[in-house]
């Protein structure tokens, strides 16, 4: 198997790229992925992290290989602020947390998601070129 030195985004000393991360997360992280590919090398607060991007990487993480991921030290150092919560839990934990959370990810409270979110929807990538009012006012 062949290794590959992972690239990232350079930080500060100590901080790494937690100050970048802090001002825009959502920005940040589509920097990292358009600049540095699928596999991102990431540094919060001198703690070393792997950003997962593509798809098929991240079901391999989450579902397929999902009994050998442990989190890190950074993340069980947030244990003491988040307590046993699902960003925090591992293993039985974390899976009966997730079913916990699951429903409020379902069709049913989709519509509660959507209308409070500050996203601009494709209104016409929805089914037949439709998609309610509250979705798409500017139709």
């Amino acid at each position: 198997m062949q290794s590959t030195k992972l690239t990232g985004p350079p930080g500060l000393p100590v901080l790494g790229n937690i100050r970048e991360f802090m001002r825009n997360p959502l920005k940040f992280f589509e920097r990292c992925a358009r600049e540095y590919g699928d596999l991102v090398s990431i540094q919060f607060g001198g703690i070393p992290g792997v950003l997962v991007v593509h798809p098929d990487m991240i079901r391999e993480v989450m579902v397929t290989q999902h009994k050998s991921m442990i989190k890190g030290r950074g993340t069980k150092r947030l244990e003491p602020l988040l307590g046993n919560s699902l960003l925090v839990a591992e293993h039985e934990d974390h899976k009966r947390l997730r079913r916990l959370s699951q429903p409020s990810f379902s069709k049913r409270t989709w519509p509660l998601t959507t209308a409070t979110s500050p996203r601009k929807w494709n209104c016409s990538a929805t089914p037949g070129g439709t998609a309610p009012r509250w979705i798409c006012p500017a139709r």
